[in-house]
């Protein structure tokens, strides 16, 4: 089955978390490499979980304070 647009399919895929657009990523590559859609996405996101359990990583940064 052959699908064909006179428009640009524009899509704009938003988020809460960091890494959660690797649930949408067959998706988002079926849009832009068989419909040749364009894709933007957001990440909307405070940050603090991330922070608050960061300490586990600071040895990977020269122990950087990452956490309060």
């Amino acid at each position: 089955m052959t699908i064909t647009l006179s428009a640009v399919l524009t899509v704009l895929v938003v988020v809460a978390h960091p890494d959660d657009e690797v649930l949408f990523g067959g998706f988002m590559h079926s849009l832009t490499h068989q419909l040749n859609a364009s894709v933007d996405l957001i990440c909307v996101t405070n940050g603090e979980g991330g922070f608050k359990h960061a300490g586990i990583a600071e040895s990977f940064y020269d122990n950087i304070k990452l956490r309060e």
